[in-house]
């Protein structure tokens, strides 16, 4: 599923890989959507349960976005499998209702409430602000998983892993009405400490 999505992905493929058989799965989940729902919830959620603690630690809107964002840039280069799944699960038909979606709707509510996001059509920001997060995500996942030789999309462009969850931010924060000095700024500021939780991608791993 983190791969080909979950339309991509047949129950007895399921039950093959964790060894089980095909009736056994039914007595756990009732079908192919629920298994997906468990690994939004365990992979997706757990996750961004960890970020909404960044607020109790920041005041500043845009500084609480362009953390959320780095931590999960920066996540899924240490984690690809995690990444792979959450690019799979933002743009699934879903992706409003639970995980990034959400989040972000409820960051740029806040930033605009405070004066910090200059925000003109709220649904297409969203879908912009969503679109550039899982694109670097993606970027990531494929710089953490390219050999020696591979020219992928990021790699071409020179993207550097370790800087690039800093330098999304500060785009996002451009779009989101900062001037570029403090759009820099504040995605350059040190990440407030939080508990992520235990890696994620074990759960995807089996």
């Amino acid at each position: 599923m983190a791969e080909r999505g979950m339309e991509g992905v047949a129950i007895n493929e399921i039950t093959d890989i964790a060894d089980v058989g095909f009736g056994t799965f039914y007595n756990y989940f009732e079908s192919k959507e629920a298994i997906y729902d468990a690994l939004i919830e365990e992979v997706v959620e757990g996750f961004g349960s960890a970020l909404d603690r960044i607020a109790k630690h920041v005041d500043d809107p845009a500084e609480v976005l362009a953390a959320s964002v780095r931590y999960t840039v920066e996540h899924a280069y240490e984690e690809p499998l995690w990444g792979s799944f959450l690019v799979q699960s933002g743009f699934s038909g879903r992706a409003l209702e639970r995980g990034l979606g959400p989040r972000m709707l409820r960051d740029l509510k806040r930033g605009m409430e405070a004066g910090r996001f200059q925000v003109h059509d709220l649904p297409v920001t969203l879908v912009a602000v969503r679109g550039a997060v899982l694109s670097a995500i993606d970027a990531q996942v494929e710089l953490a998983r390219g050999g020696p030789g591979d020219l992928g999309f990021a790699t071409s462009l020179g993207v550097d892993p370790e800087t690039l969850p800093s330098r999304g931010a500060a785009m996002l924060l451009r779009l989101l009405g900062l001037e570029a000095d403090d759009a820099d700024e504040v995605a350059s500021r040190p990440l407030p400490k939080i508990d992520l939780g235990p890696a994620s991608v074990a759960v995807l791993s089996g």
